[in-house]
């Protein structure tokens, strides 16, 4: 596959309008990493990282999110996250202009399992499904954010991934992939590419 002509929109909150404090990086494939086991049938193994070259500059627009530090899934079911995007709001409309956010509730995965008869549930989050309160198109790889309970901190534990073809319907909750499982490829692609880094 190949990914030419993509650009992120670093610390924008809006799209489409120049901002203070903004910056836009171009990607080709050689900094787009996709899971080798991803299957667009299936649904499975949906994640890909990115390498900036040059690193990211904090400020106050930009910073990081944590990375769950343990491959065990700290994350129950009734638990509220956050999740943002870009998505349409409406699910046929084209994506916001403004960057949403959403309070959602982690779900039980049977739920999910048997909602879309989605199996491998081990490498998922099942989350939301309330009324016109969902993700929907244009929000796919939109970070789910959770408060851990035992240090506080904000992690990154899930990525939308897909769900039902309307969006919010009740009892149609959307599938994310579930980071701290991936955290071990996660892992390593970090130690390659520092170790080529350090080789240049």
């Amino acid at each position: 596959m190949r990914y030419n002509g993509l650009h992120l929109r670093i610390g924008s909150h809006t799209r489409n309008i120049n901002e203070d404090g903004i910056s836009i990086r171009y990607l080709n494939s050689s900094q787009i990493y996709l899971h080798p086991m991803y299957n667009i049938w299936l649904k499975r193994y949906d994640i890909a990282l990115v390498r900036l070259d040059p690193p990211l500059q904090y400020s106050r627009k930009v910073a990081p999110l944590c990375l769950p530090n343990i491959t065990k899934l700290s994350v129950q079911p009734g638990e509220l996250c956050y999740v943002t995007g870009w998505g349409s709001t409406n699910g046929i409309g084209p994506p916001n202009t403004s960057l949403k956010q959403l309070l959602v509730r982690v779900l039980n995965n049977d739920v999910c399992k048997y909602k879309y008869f989605y199996s491998a549930t081990y490498m998922i989050l099942c989350v939301g499904g309330e009324h016109k309160r969902d993700t929907c198109a244009g929000d796919s790889g939109g970070g789910l954010m959770c408060q851990s309970s035992t240090n506080g901190r904000w992690e990154l534990q899930g990525l939308v991934s897909f769900g039902a073809s309307t969006c919010g319907q009740s009892g149609f909750p959307t599938i994310y992939m579930q980071v701290p499982f991936f955290l071990p490829w996660i892992q390593s692609v970090m130690r390659e590419q520092c170790t080529l880094w350090r080789n240049s």
